[in-house]
């Protein structure tokens, strides 16, 4: 049983990391049924929390926030993966201080246990966090977070720290910078079939041609409006509209706004 739950949850995951969000809760939602069908908790609360962020993902608010919170029920304050998961929905949402908190709490148990990898990810979400009013902080995070990277050379890790790169350069006016480390990661997630990170990148290299020239971007902005990814789908209709205004394409600006009218309303049905 436990050997088909976790394979279950890691093929979730896995997907989740393709871009597949719809995919990847079908198969988190049978590793969960599998779970408490034999009352295993621990295996409970983690399949329960990767679904949250799923949901969260897909735009299902509600439902995210309450798996997060039955996993918390089941399994106590999360740590090491679940806190992650639970600190980057809570920074998508703006409760920024939730997050850095949790973090730095999660960082500190993940560096004691020695769990490198988790400290990476830590360094990752706190740079993000950072990047807004702390630019010097932001960028230490990252050179945290790129030591481990590069070391492991684990695509998730190296794609993080490409988005950070990217949104410290952009945050400083470093506009060649941002599109560099932007286009590097887009180009890395396409040829190792991260389809989660295709749309933030895409998004990335779109605000760093928009913030030097406001008629440039369209493509960039387009490339990421296929995604699952609602929060990333609703960024880039935002940027490609923009674009799209800048370059005289008022027809397909129209679209892109219904196309933004009709997410939100299907995000309020969920």
């Amino acid at each position: 049983m436990s050997g088909l739950v976790t394979g279950l949850r890691t093929l979730g995951y896995t997907e989740r990391l393709r871009g597949r969000l719809m995919n990847a809760r079908l198969l988190l939602e049978r590793s969960l049924a599998v779970a408490r069908e034999h009352d295993a908790g621990s295996h409970v609360a983690k399949a329960t929390a990767l679904l949250g962020l799923v949901l969260h993902e897909l735009g299902e608010d509600a439902a995210a926030d309450e798996h997060f919170e039955q996993a918390r029920r089941l399994d106590g304050a999360p740590m090491a993966r679940r806190a992650l998961w639970q600190a980057e929905r809570e920074l998508a949402l703006g409760r920024r201080e939730l997050a850095r908190e949790a973090t730095r709490r999660n960082l500190e148990a993940c560096r004691r246990l020695g769990w490198h990898g988790h400290v990476a990810h830590c360094h990752t979400v706190l740079g993000l966090l950072a990047v807004e009013d702390e630019l010097a902080a932001a960028g230490e995070h990252l050179v945290h977070a790129r030591a481990w990277a590069r070391a492991s050379n684990e695509v998730e890790m190296l794609l993080r720290c490409h988005e950070l790169a990217a949104r410290l350069a952009l945050a400083a006016g470093q506009l060649e910078q941002a599109r560099h480390e932007a286009e590097a990661g887009l180009s890395l997630s396409t040829a190792c079939g991260f389809g989660l990170f295709r749309s933030r990148l895409a998004c990335l290299v779109a605000r760093s041609i928009l913030a030097r020239d406001p008629r440039g971007g369209v493509d960039a902005a387009l490339e990421a409006t296929a995604d699952e990814d609602a929060w990333e789908r609703k960024e880039a209709l935002a940027l490609a509209e923009r674009a799209l205004e800048a370059t005289g394409q008022q027809e397909r600006a129209r679209e892109l706004r219904a196309a933004q009218r009709s997410e939100t309303a299907r995000s309020r049905r969920r």
